[in-house]
């Protein structure tokens, strides 16, 4: 019965850890996506407002 117990925790101990872990590195890669996802948002403005003034439909 002890042992049925002890490893019914050790699992769930592991489970939450492993959620833990990746719900970290979740965060992580989001926020250094939106990082860059922003910086290259702000370097393509000023190319794309030359494209569209270089740009023979205007």
């Amino acid at each position: 019965m002890n042992k049925t117990i002890a490893f019914f925790l050790v699992s769930v101990v592991k489970k939450i850890v492993v959620i833990f872990i990746g719900y970290c590195l979740i965060e992580k890669i989001r926020k250094i996506f939106l990082r860059k996802a922003a910086n290259v948002f702000e370097c393509n403005q000023p190319f794309s407002a030359i494209i569209h003034a270089n740009s023979p439909d205007s």
